[in-house]
């Protein structure tokens, strides 16, 4: 088997030469797949040929993955890489849950902030000052620092264990 290969930029060709029993499992898939388009293209009645199963090596160079029913459907109509293990699958449901609750900690965040600036623990003070108060279940604190105001949320069942908001 022979295959050419040109060069766009400088039009260089160059030749590769190799045993097409070393690659007869590829050979007889084109095979299938051009049979079965072939077939469907011949038949006036057809509506096209169904489309294969999703798979990154053939469907991620194909020219006609724009027109591909999977393919719009996976990609919407994006560039598939590649899909891998079950492992991703994983990371991507953790960073969405996670990404929900960061959404709800700043949520929260801000409604703290706004509170805590009613009861005048944004007011201007000097730098190094700390302004708090305490509720029945946590102590709220905003330090005056240099670089800007800083709030500090303790819960007062654990008050060794501060979180910085």
């Amino acid at each position: 088997m022979a295959l050419a290969i040109r060069n766009k930029s400088n039009r260089a060709t160059r030749l590769i030469l190799e045993r097409a029993s070393d690659w007869t499992h590829i050979i007889d898939g084109v095979h299938g797949v051009l049979s079965r388009v072939n077939a469907a293209l011949a038949d006036p009645e057809s509506t096209g040929p169904d489309p294969m199963p999703y798979d990154p090596v053939w469907c991620d160079g194909c020219d006609a993955k724009a027109i591909c029913p999977n393919m719009e459907r996976l990609q919407g109509r994006g560039n598939i890489q590649v899909q891998v293990s079950k492992e991703l699958d994983l990371h991507c449901q953790s960073m969405l849950a996670l990404e929900h609750a960061a959404k709800a900690h700043g949520r929260a965040k801000t409604q703290v902030k706004k509170y805590a600036e009613g009861l005048g623990l944004y007011q201007a003070s000097e730098v190094g000052s700390i302004r708090t108060v305490v509720t029945d279940q946590h102590r709220v604190s905003v330090e005056h620092k240099g670089n800007g105001r800083y709030i500090t949320i303790v819960p007062l069942a654990g008050d060794e264990e501060e979180s910085e908001v």
